[in-house]
């Protein structure tokens, strides 16, 4: 659930209350995140967050 946060919060969403989001979210695993909130949300995936992931990952 803290990757979910994660995601959220590179998304510039509040993160889920109670649960600080992880740090050590892989770039796959947050692609896949985004993809589903997206879709759960009916809209378009385009993983926008790619980018801040690689700023973060080096």
């Amino acid at each position: 659930m803290q990757n979910i946060s994660h995601v959220y919060q590179l998304m510039g969403r509040d993160w889920i209350s109670g649960l600080r989001p992880a740090k050590n979210v892989g770039i796959l695993m947050a692609q896949k995140i985004e993809n589903l909130i997206n879709e759960s949300e009916s809209h378009q995936t385009s993983n926008s967050i790619d980018f801040q992931l690689v700023i973060l990952m080096s």
